[in-house]
């Protein structure tokens, strides 16, 4: 299986979720789809009650799209959004958002990671998403994101919004 037949699956289950409406139920970052990303993020540790769920949810992509389709899971997940972020582009490419000729080949990609920082750039905290496509034109990106207002949710960030307090873009 190649990497972009990895990815493709991996946005497809994120799309699932998002079309089923999955995210937290009866409190904050709490119910049993945020317990079901957790368990499945494949950090193998202890599954917390409470906290961000957003890099869980985007692991959990990865990792269930590795037991399903057999396939090795090419890099180290965790719970933090930009260490996962630069997990993936550690086994796979970094992108350089500031960089025109890099958006353009942004343009024709699958999809991949983003991490955004939340808190001091310096900081460990961090929002996760996967993007799944970018239109060069407008220069809008499209994305899946887990614990975006509790739910997950497909969000689309229009005339360079994305590069906000951007940490890190990434591919497989």
């Amino acid at each position: 299986m190649t990497n972009i037949q990895y990815l493709k699956l991996v946005l497809w289950l994120a799309n699932y979720y998002a079309d089923r409406d999955m995210g937290e139920e009866g409190g904050n970052n709490t119910g049993p789809d945020v317990w079901l990303f957790r368990h499945n993020d494949g950090t193998g540790k202890r599954i917390k009650t409470r906290g961000n769920w957003c890099a869980s949810f985007g692991a959990a992509c990865f990792v269930l799209t590795s037991k399903w389709m057999q396939h090795l899971l090419p890099f180290e997940t965790s719970r933090g959004a930009k260490r996962l972020a630069k997990n993936i582009g550690k086994a796979g490419v970094f992108i350089d958002a500031e960089s025109k000729d890099e958006r353009v080949l942004m343009s024709g990609m699958v999809g991949g990671a983003i991490a955004w920082h939340r808190g001091l750039p310096g900081s460990w905290q961090g929002h996760f998403g996967l993007w799944y496509k970018y239109d060069l034109l407008t220069d809008t990106l499209h994305t899946i994101e887990g614990n975006k207002r509790g739910k997950v949710r497909r969000c689309k960030y229009p005339n360079g919004t994305w590069r906000k307090r951007l940490a890190v873009v990434s591919t497989l």
